[in-house]
């Protein structure tokens, strides 16, 4: 996914996507793409001779999926990702069943999977917190493998409990980055069951057969030649081949299929009114009482990994919650939701597309909404209390510009923007030289709401011993044989006051001023800097959409020379405007002071509600080149050959 200004969180309730799958399916589906990394190896490494998905639904939207799969592998990286398939379900809401599983060896023959090879495991959720995931996985181990193997396997799953009373889903994306020899996906459910399809990229029709009550479509597709990888690439499911399927008309009535029993988990009881006075203790502003129960939400119910989508979608009640002390997102929702209720502050559970681009399919699939927050209408606030980080107000990253339905009123919505209001950075560094060539320093990053969400985690797990260690590679990764501190502004689990930090630094023998030389602004310490945005698009054109957020980025650098070092010249200013945004850096000097300021202001190409396009690449190739060249820059130094004086 391209981000131009990263700041890694892990959102708590992202779906899990097996390796082997074929296409995110209606037990799972998964619209996060894989990296590009996976892709790439995925049209190297291995293809689909024969996929098969067929969909059999009855007339309460129960189902039975059954998936068959060959897969052909081609090299040894193949072997590794193979030799063990995972196969998660929910044990409450469906049943899983390997019907076969045996490898073709390249020479013919068959060879059956062990019935010991093929056992069920808990889920990581489910052995931390069994009494509220019942995920388990299901493992097959693929003996002898090699490339040239075809491991061929057949699963059965069988969904007992629709996720609501009435809802089906079919969620099916073929990844354009994988051979498909024959991919093929059948559909079957009764003419009287409403049944609302749309495809994209295969061969079939969206309108059924019907016979004998039946409704019927069938789908086909076949890639043999996959797409290369690309530099960016938004979700595959944004572009690529999609079948999807649902019984519900449109997305307010999978809101109002959540709401029935969120509402009844979220009730206020004896314990939770008695939470919520003691929090808010001496604190008559609502707003601020809203802060404080969301703080004590974030930083006291541990977040346990049930994913939203998978086993249920029911939360546990606010008093068990409360008692357990965790939860999943949907937890986190509900005791929040309660305990503000408490105080008289109402608020709305929140399904939200984290991390999965701007866009909603046409079709109301359940799996692209993947996490579950909050929303406060009373002063327009998303609220995210399973990110520990995140000061009131403040989201992490992948829910920013995000699709959400609010479940309360049904209402479809969107979280702000990832645009420079929130994703805005500054950085100050300062380099003093001595006439040896030492130099000692600082670097002062101004953080964004993003980048103080991810500061606050990383920080949280400092000690003497690993903030020793990351001292020193923070300085080896800048390229300094030196000395780094870091020096805290704030405490990280205080999330009552910003957070920041800044690093100083000395370093000997950087320079060698008794030769004239050129010096580029040295790569900051403890600081990052838009130098480097040019190795993301090294590739001459990009064939996919992807994401391009808003943002700002400044640098300003203050190089101050000894009085005995001449200052020859300084590189002119410059600058430079394109579609894709505006980049200028300024150079000055002030006696034996250069200052270098960069300025790097992104554009959401076509709005902060859409991908950019293809043909927007260039653009950003283009403007990203003009800040390499920026940063190529010197200060000229020294006292020339035969220079009087």
């Amino acid at each position: 996914m391209f981000r131009p200004a990263p700041c890694a969180l892990a959102l708590a309730c992202l779906l899990a996507a097996s390796p082997a799958l074929a296409g995110a399916s209606a037990s799972a589906p998964n619209p996060a793409p894989p990296s590009v990394g996976s892709d790439a190896e995925a049209s190297n490494n291995f293809s689909f001779v024969r996929y098969r998905a067929d969909y059999a639904v009855r007339p309460d939207a129960g189902n039975v999926q059954t998936e068959t799969y060959e897969i052909l592998l081609k090299t040894k990286a193949a072997v590794e990702q193979f030799s063990q398939v995972r196969l998660s379900y929910s044990e409450k809401m469906e049943a899983l069943d390997v019907v076969s599983a045996y490898t073709l060896t390249a020479d013919g023959q068959r060879r059956d999977v062990p019935a010991d090879r093929i056992y069920t495991q808990e889920s990581y959720s489910s052995a931390a917190a069994a009494m509220y995931a019942d995920r388990k996985v299901r493992v097959i181990v693929f003996p002898n493998l090699a490339p040239g193997t075809r491991l061929v396997y057949q699963v059965r799953r069988t969904q007992q409990t629709p996720y609501f009373p009435g809802y089906f889903g079919l969620w099916e994306t073929l990844n354009v980055f994988t051979q498909y020899d024959d991919a093929e996906v059948t559909l079957s459910a009764p003419a009287s069951l409403p049944m609302y399809v749309d495809s994209r990229g295969v061969q079939g029709s969206d309108t059924p057969t019907v016979k004998n009550g039946q409704a019927q479509w069938r789908w086909r597709y076949q890639r043999r030649d996959p797409m290369q990888a690309q530099n960016w690439a938004a979700a595959v499911w944004e572009f690529g081949p999609n079948i999807m399927a649902s019984t519900f008309r449109d997305w307010a009535q999978v809101g109002h299929a959540y709401q029935v029993k969120a509402s009844e988990a979220a009730q206020v009881t004896l314990q939770i009114q008695a939470l919520a006075d003691e929090v808010t203790a001496g604190i008559s502003d609502r707003k601020a009482q809203a802060d404080a129960l969301y703080r004590w939400v974030a930083q006291n119910i541990r977040y346990v990994a049930v994913y939203l989508g998978n086993g249920g979608l029911e939360p546990n009640s606010a008093q068990s919650i409360l008692d357990n002390h965790y939860g999943d997102c949907k937890d986190h929702v509900v005791i929040l939701e309660a305990l503000l209720a408490a105080k008289g502050i109402a608020s709305s559970p929140v399904l939200i597309g984290a991390g999965g681009g701007p866009t909603l399919p046409k079709i109301p699939v359940l799996g692209r909404f993947n996490h579950a927050i909050t929303y406060v209408p009373e002063f327009d606030l998303y609220l995210d209390s399973t990110s520990a980080w995140a000061r009131f107000g403040q989201l992490p990253d992948g829910d920013l510009g995000a699709p959400v339905l609010r479940t309360r009123d049904a209402s479809l919505a969107r979280t702000p923007a990832n645009d420079p209001q929130r994703n805005a950075t500054a950085m100050d560094v300062r380099f003093t030289f001595d006439a040896q060539g030492n130099l000692r320093g600082e670097t002062v990053p101004q953080l964004s709401d993003n980048a103080e969400i991810g500061m606050r985690a990383q920080f949280a797990q400092l000690n003497a011993q690993n903030r020793a260690r990351a001292e020193e590679s923070i300085m080896a990764a800048s390229g300094f044989d030196g000395r780094g501190q870091l020096q805290l502004q704030g405490v990280p689990v205080d999330l009552t006051h910003p957070f920041g930090y800044r690093m100083a630094f000395q370093a000997e023998d950087y320079v060698d001023f008794s030769v004239a030389g050129g010096m580029a602004v040295p790569d900051p310490p403890g600081g990052e800097s838009v130098r480097g945005l040019y190795a993301t698009a090294s590739a001459p054109a990009n064939e996919t959409p992807f994401y391009c957020n808003a943002s700002l980025r400044e640098e300003t650098y203050r190089l101050q020379f000894p009085g005995s070092v001449p200052i020859i010249a300084i590189p002119q200013s410059q600058h430079f405007s394109n579609a894709a945004g505006d980049y200028r850096v300024d150079w000055a000097r002030e006696g034996q002071e250069v200052i270098v300021h960069h300025r790097l202001q992104q554009n959401a190409v076509r709005g902060a509600d859409a991908l950019c396009q293809p043909q927007d690449y260039p653009a950003f190739r283009a403007l990203y080149r003009e800040v390499r060249r920026g940063f190529r820059g010197q200060v000229l130094y020294g006292r020339l050959p035969g220079a009087a004086g």
